[in-house]
């Protein structure tokens, strides 16, 4: 199975088991002219995928949705990836490693509060909801993964279990500096985190501005912590790029 590999030799590869589902080629093991491209450019190819599928759904897409999209032609796509469902695959496991590492990034920085940690990381969903006018790449899939490929579908599940680990690590961490409520259980915070960030797809579908969403984030977080938490004199509002 043909995989695709970034800078480095992270493998975005995909599983043997193809995704089945309706695909515009018919046979996907005819032969087709060899292409060369760089890993630079299949790394952007699989970027712009997981924002046309977060935008159209899976059903929706077609190949030259795809092609148009990333830049490389069909006979490149398919060299590299196989077929539409494979191209997919490569983008929920891209988005899912992804949304992971930069979470655990945050959240084992130890000079950056549990607050801070929790408002950064809505915001900049905030952001990127924002950015395609639609939810999170598995959030928007997760229906069409289950009825064509249960095993991916059990893989996006367990990136949500991962994710709500970390967050309960996070929120435990708060419980014991006295961030949070004594009463405040970590892993109902990390449901209740995960309950809210849901939510914001939906406000996000409904036109509502990034601003308006961050200041929503900054009441949700000010409800979840205790206000006389000492942050380190950083500021609420989206964190300038550093």
């Amino acid at each position: 199975m043909p995989y695709v590999e970034r800078p480095g030799g992270a493998d975005y590869g995909c599983p043997d088991e193809p995704f089945r589902a309706p695909f515009e080629v018919s046979d996907k093991n005819a032969e087709f002219p060899q292409v060369t491209h760089t890993s630079e450019q299949y790394d952007y190819a699989i970027s712009e995928g997981i924002k046309l599928f977060t935008r159209m759904g899976f059903s929706n897409v077609s190949i030259d949705d795809i092609v148009s999209a990333s830049g490389l032609n069909r006979y490149a796509i398919y060299s590299a990836f196989g077929t539409k469902a494979d191209f997919f695959k490569a983008c929920v496991r891209r988005y899912c490693a992804t949304a992971i590492e930069n979470l655990e990034s945050l959240t084992n920085d130890p000079s950056i509060a549990p607050k801070e940690v929790v408002r950064r990381d809505l915001y900049s969903a905030a952001e990127e909801m924002c950015s395609t006018r639609s939810g999170c790449l598995v959030c928007e899939n997760l229906n069409d993964m289950r009825h064509h490929s249960p095993e991916l579908a059990e893989y996006c599940q367990n990136f949500y279990t991962t994710k709500e680990g970390i967050l309960t690590k996070l929120f435990s961490r708060a419980l014991n500096s006295g961030s949070i409520p004594a009463e405040l259980e970590p892993d109902k915070a990390a449901s209740a985190y995960m309950i809210f960030k849901f939510g914001l797809s939906v406000e996000v579908k409904r036109d509502t501005d990034v601003a308006v969403l961050n200041k929503n984030i900054d009441a949700f977080v000010s409800a979840m912590f205790r206000s006389s938490e000492k942050n380190g004199g950083q500021q609420s509002g989206p964190p300038n790029n550093q």
